[in-house]
């Protein structure tokens, strides 16, 4: 015999009201059937519970100590209950968000600190990988969301997809670079520059969902590669050069950020009509529509509500809220 969560709520219903009759009516029970009930959780624990006198029944001190005991498991299992239609409501559980590049990290604080004040209770756990990476774990079910960047949501028809930022395509020159003093730059003035670019860009050329080989397939679509280019290591060796004036970059406005105050960012001429691409990447959440797991949703409902329009997104000044 095992306790069942009935026989805890009627031995507590007895032990409140230490009359078996008119427990058995409370409990819409025959008084033998209450009775049997009580003598049969005395067999289970091996003690009795129950003394019984000619005048009165009380609890031995086994049976209070019970009695204890049934009101925390019963109180933990409404909890579990309450926390488990939370969960299927989305305010309740965890998410696993990756994401892999500072370009997005102007919205993963805001988002985390709102979650962790509206939702207390949903665990946001984050991961930092390649892109490559993010889309595996979020195909094998090892990540909730993820944030990418230069997205193809052709190429991955099971997930869904939203486009929460637009970023442009930009020149990070040195202050002490004659281009800085510019409010824009033209491609043509760049065919006479020495153009720094990260040995992943041209790695990735050949892939068609990374901003590495989004701004790779821009610079050679506007005819600035192959040319005489200074290749980096890294993205933040780039800037360093930069700084050095040892040439200027192709970046995203957001990744410029991070570039001290001795670089600038200068857009470029969009309206000449030897640009050949759009000069920006897109940033995509992305996730899978048959993942059950409701707190997906409210990230993206959160999401909704904390980024601005898309309009004030590609103002350089604007901030998230």
């Amino acid at each position: 015999l095992e306790m069942t969560i009935f026989q805890m709520k009627c031995y507590l219903t007895f032990s409140e009201l230490l009359n078996f009759t008119r427990a058995a009516e409370v409990l819409h029970m025959t008084q033998p059937t209450l009775s049997k009930m009580i003598a049969g959780l005395e067999d289970e624990v091996g003690v009795p519970l129950v003394q019984r006198t000619k005048r009165s029944v009380i609890l031995t001190n086994a049976g209070q100590v019970l009695c204890t005991y049934f009101r925390k498991m019963l109180a933990d299992y409404k909890e579990g209950l309450e926390r488990v239609s939370a969960a299927s409501q989305g305010h309740c559980g965890s998410v696993r968000i990756g994401f892999s590049s500072a370009i997005i990290s102007h919205v993963l604080p805001p988002l985390t600190k709102q979650m962790a004040a509206e939702h207390p209770d949903i665990d946001v756990i984050l991961y930092d990988a390649t892109q490559t990476e993010l889309l595996q774990l979020l195909h094998n079910d090892e990540l909730d969301l993820v944030f990418v960047d230069a997205f193809a949501p052709a190429t991955y028809e099971e997930l869904c997809t939203k486009v929460i930022y637009t970023d442009e395509l930009g020149v990070i020159v040195s202050m002490a670079h004659p281009l800085a003093q510019k409010e824009a730059v033209t491609l043509d003035e760049l065919r006479n520059e020495k153009l720094l670019i990260s040995g992943r860009l041209m790695q990735s050329a050949s892939s068609p969902s990374t901003t590495n080989s989004i701004i790779t397939s821009t610079l050679y679509e506007n005819g600035l590669l192959p040319s005489v280019t200074q290749v980096t290591r890294t993205l933040s060796n780039m800037i360093v050069m930069v700084d050095c004036n040892a040439g200027v970059a192709v970046l995203p406005r957001r990744l410029a950020a991070y570039a001290p105050s001795t670089v600038r960012f200068c857009p470029i001429d969009k309206s000449r009509k030897d640009t050949a691409s759009k000069l920006e990447v897109k940033i995509f959440a992305a996730w899978k529509e048959r993942r059950d797991n409701a707190c997906i949703r409210t990230v993206i409902q959160m999401l909704n509500d904390i980024l601005p329009p898309e309009e004030a997104m590609q103002n350089p000044d604007s901030q998230l809220a």
